[in-house]
């Protein structure tokens, strides 16, 4: 029961390369983010990845992730959920990392309270603003008193600020005053009203202003580094470095027993009709097929979508991800844990074929991963 993802390791590598230098050519830095699943090809590649290429620094989402970090890849890793007193358990495993890794781990910090984040050993930190995804970070007054209670003993290597993938309401950013060009983006004003403030605090301290960002576009990056020529930027990238080129990208599915049904007969564990022919196909809800996050109806072409989905499975006629011949085969029922029913009535499929899928890679987990 294999379900493979195969890398066309050339053009994979090609593309990341050319993100890293598109990114710099516009001013900025590249940090890797490597977290969850590692996006399909498992963090300890990509960590390995980064260290190829020379990077010096990779991002992780939780201090659980940094173990394995640390091991495979030799640079600092930056982790990117704040420290937080009130999660017991990581502030431990923090605590535990730091006695081995203070040099290499770095911290960030968006909560006032820093007084056990003082204490864990950390030496490098982080220092996030909140901006308009009201999810974690300090407002601009809190950052100088945090600064001063964490004291000269620890670095402060940046700022970081976590914008949406969505431009903001102009509401968002009128908090900020910076002298910004006419035809910047919301999420462009944010960043450099950022700047404007950071720039007031740092001026008091010996350190230069690094400012690490999210989820701007390349024009949008040379847009702030010509209004702050001054400011050294870092773009922290993760789905668009990683999976931006789909066609360096396969998943299948191995074949692995084909059903015939006689009239009135049923299948699955449901006992459903629909068809003469079962295919049953590695790949089920443990690897990822057929999950998928809550979809953002943004437009009236995705609504349309959610509704003919939603009366397809009303029906009982549910699209499945996988493809024979170019066309999506419903599914029997619901998928199992390894492998999917599926109806399909091609008679020219064979026991061992191997059947494209389409997955969300983040959420996705593979068997095999072929790096061709």
């Amino acid at each position: 029961m294999t379900f493979t993802l195969t890398v066309d390791t050339a053009r994979f590598r090609n593309h990341v390369r050319d993100v890293i230098a598109r990114n710099e050519q516009a001013g900025a830095s590249v940090l890797p983010v490597i977290k969850g699943n590692g996006y399909g090809f498992t963090r300890d590649a990509l960590a390995k990845e980064a260290s190829e290429i020379g990077l010096a620094q990779i991002c992780v989402g939780t201090i659980w992730e940094a173990s394995d970090a640390l091991t495979h890849f030799t640079g600092k890793v930056v982790v990117l959920e704040p420290f937080n007193t009130f999660d017991v358990s990581a502030a431990v495993k923090w605590k535990e990392l730091l006695a081995d890794f203070s040099e290499r781990l770095v911290m960030l910090i968006g909560n006032p309270d820093v007084t056990a984040a003082r204490e864990s050993g950390v030496q490098h930190v982080w220092i996030e603003g909140a901006t308009s995804m009201h999810r974690f970070g300090l407002a601009p007054h809190q950052i100088a008193s945090v600064i001063k209670a964490l004291g000269s003993e620890i670095a402060i290597a940046g700022f970081s600020v976590h914008l949406p993938i969505a431009q903001p309401t102009v509401s968002s950013v009128l908090g900020f005053e910076a002298h910004t060009p006419a035809n910047a983006s919301a999420k462009v004003q944010e960043t450099l009203g950022w700047i404007s403030w950071l720039k007031e605090i740092v001026a008091d301290l010996d350190i230069p202003l690094t400012l690490n960002v999210s989820h701007l576009s390349v024009s949008e990056i040379a847009q702030i580094k010509a209004s702050q020529p001054q400011v050294e930027l870092q773009i922290r990238l993760g789905t668009s470095l990683w999976l931006g080129d789909s066609k360096a990208l396969s998943v299948t599915g191995t074949v692995l027993a084909i059903g015939q049904l006689k009239d009135h007969e049923r299948a699955g564990y449901q006992q459903k009709s629909g068809g003469q022919q079962v295919v049953v196909v590695s790949g089920g809800t443990a690897h990822g097929v057929a999950v998928s996050a809550p979809i953002t109806t943004s437009s009236l072409r995705k609504r349309g979508i959610a509704v003919a989905e939603g009366l397809a499975q009303a029906v009982g006629k549910v699209r499945s991800p996988f493809l024979s011949g170019g066309t999506n085969l419903q599914f029997v029922e619901p998928p199992h844990m390894q492998v999917s029913l599926l109806w399909c009535d091609d008679k020219n499929l064979k026991v061992g074929d191997q059947l494209s899928c389409t997955v969300r890679n983040t959420t996705a987990h593979f068997d095999v991963i072929e790096w061709k």
